[in-house]
């Protein structure tokens, strides 16, 4: 039988406030969220943290919480993982030798090469941009032949993001991946519930 195929929620309080989307993930967790990627770039460390904390007390043991950020903020608040991004440095751990039992991400893109090795490195990656997203205007999406050859490497785990929704994801279940990312389809949405159920089925139909 196929692994079920991930839906990671980001968060951006610079379109939902933390009230809000604490009130959102409380609404979809019971249909089966599996993870949150903390990604706030733009608040105060300690509005951050209280976020942080609040999230995890919400779905510790229920659902992975991941921070883009640094390692030292969440081993303090307890989260499965952190997400690096494209520009950064992995930290000087790998996921195979025992030192952190954190989840290692990292995001790339259409100049990603084989010969890199993230595979043995980390433990997932988000490729994107699946589709031209307002989060990043002026970046044209990757090309399928590009998603393709990367999601055919021997042991890395692709999750796609980048203005994913039900109306395109039918346009990205043949590739060899892990998941999909998702911001916007879900923060927006006038019934996450029911949005997060559709994501889920169609990605997951068919396998």
């Amino acid at each position: 039988m196929l692994k079920k195929r991930s839906i990671t929620l980001i968060t951006n309080t610079a379109i939902l406030s933390q009230s809000r989307t604490i009130s959102l993930v409380k609404e979809i967790l019971p249909c089966g969220l599996q993870r949150i990627q903390i990604r706030e770039k733009s608040i105060p460390e300690n509005i951050l943290e209280k976020f942080v904390s609040k999230l995890r007390e919400l779905t510790l043991g229920k659902c992975e919480l991941i921070l883009n950020g640094s390692m030292a903020l969440a081993n303090k608040y307890q989260c499965d993982g952190i997400h690096i991004s494209d520009q950064s440095e992995l930290p000087n751990i790998i996921k195979k030798d025992g030192y952190s039992g954190l989840i290692i991400g990292k995001s790339i893109h259409e100049n990603y090469k084989k010969e890199s090795g993230l595979e043995n490195l980390v433990n997932y990656v988000h490729l994107g941009s699946a589709f031209r997203t307002k989060t990043h205007p002026t970046s044209s999406p990757i090309s399928r032949n590009k998603i393709k050859e990367i999601c055919e490497i021997n042991g890395l785990s692709v999750i796609l993001v980048g203005g994913i929704n039900t109306f395109n994801l039918d346009n990205l279940k043949n590739y060899k991946i892990s998941g999909i990312a998702v911001m916007r389809s879900l923060l927006l949405s006038k019934n996450p519930e029911s949005a997060y159920i559709n994501l889920e089925k169609k990605l997951n139909e068919s396998r």
